[in-house]
């Protein structure tokens, strides 16, 4: 059955052990050389694109700090509030020269609307009927 996968000549003989490191020391020797696992490009890819998506983040919530009027933001209605720091957002992503999908454009106006008028991080959790504490 795992034939195919054998091999036909004979395996290579054992590695003799070298006289000068016995003569030192008849203990056994360990190995001090640690092979680390190499990391995988996804997860780089992972942390870099959430790093930047925090850069803009901050880059748009500055922006929206100092374009509107934030004595109004309080009676506006969250839909007209959306739809502004929505064009706020595309303004700054066009000057900076960015382009985003629609799940991270979207994710990104979320949590500059949760930024600006409630508690930021926070809020999907006091959104969250399963959280009572």
């Amino acid at each position: 059955m795992f034939k195919r996968y054998q091999s036909k000549s004979a395996p290579p003989p054992p590695p003799q052990p070298d006289p000068r490191r016995e003569a030192k020391s008849s203990a056994p020797q360990r190995s001090t050389i640690k092979m680390q696992a190499p990391q995988p490009v996804a997860d780089e890819q992972e942390e870099r694109r959430r790093r930047r998506l925090l850069n803009l983040r901050v880059a748009i919530h500055q922006r929206v700090l100092e374009t509107l009027n934030l004595a109004a933001i309080d009676g506006a209605p969250e839909a007209e509030l959306r739809q502004e720091v929505a064009s706020i957002s595309r303004e700054v992503l066009k000057e900076i020269g960015v382009v985003v999908n629609a799940q991270e454009y979207e994710h990104l106006v979320n949590a500059l609307i949760d930024e600006v008028t409630g508690l930021g991080p926070l809020e999907p959790l006091l959104k969250d009927p399963s959280v009572t504490d």
